[in-house]
């Protein structure tokens, strides 16, 4: 999460490309996109889940772009998540999924499996290859 968010400030600096939207769904929030090359972009996303007990969820990832003619892209990366509710629980994530680019609005579809720790213990890798 620390190394996207140095990628965020750099291109930042550099003036590149920046979407700002929404994220619809569970968790819903805001997000923002900084293109580093036509390929390359981090990510930032805030969101606040309202189901359960109400979670504030922030995640940051690196994701590379494979473009097809239509406008469409495939995309692929990785990137952390931290999740505040009663402990605050930390994952790495691998998001994938379609952008679609229509004149100036941008719309994506993103699943995003997670490997998750909670903070209060040190994460340990069980046999079945999840975290507990």
């Amino acid at each position: 999460m620390v190394a996207a968010l140095m990628v965020l400030s750099a291109a930042a600096l550099k003036g590149q490309s920046t979407e700002l939207g929404v994220i619809i769904g569970e968790p819903t929030g805001a997000s923002a996109k900084f293109w580093t090359s036509n390929r390359a972009a981090a990510d930032l996303g805030v969101a606040w889940s309202f189901g359960g007990s109400g979670n504030m969820h922030l995640h940051s990832n690196y994701l590379l772009h494979f473009w097809f003619r239509s406008g469409t892209a495939f995309y692929i990366g990785l990137g952390g998540r931290l999740l505040f509710k009663d402990n605050m629980e930390l994952a790495a994530r691998i998001p994938f999924g379609l952008q679609f680019n229509i004149d100036r609005l941008g719309l994506f579809f993103e699943l995003a499996p997670t490997c998750r720790s909670s903070l209060k213990q040190a994460p340990v890798l069980t046999s079945t290859g999840e975290w507990a």
